[in-house]
């Protein structure tokens, strides 16, 4: 397991909380400020790294990604999952 090291180096504030504010960041900028409701971010050490679990409830109502540059993609859903793949 690699864990967060390497991607807290890469932030001003070099810890969970650093970790969390960005990727919140990134979800309000992407995806809007009413998508970031349905966000829990959960941290747990493991071997003595840091890992992070995002858990996104169900939203009430469509969330478009607002990026101009994406490349179009497909999703696919599955129990434990979601991810985007090329089409």
């Amino acid at each position: 397991m690699v864990g967060l090291g390497a991607d807290y180096d890469t932030l001003r504030k070099k810890d969970r909380d650093g970790f969390e504010l960005h990727l919140r960041e990134l979800v309000v900028r992407d995806l809007g400020e009413a998508a970031s409701v349905f966000l829990t971010v959960t941290f747990h050490e493991i071997d003595g790294k840091d890992i992070c679990q995002v858990t996104i409830e169900p939203s009430d109502h469509e969330i478009y990604v607002d990026d101009r540059n994406a490349k179009p993609a497909s999703w696919t859903e599955k129990p434990s999952c979601r991810r985007s793949t090329p089409p």
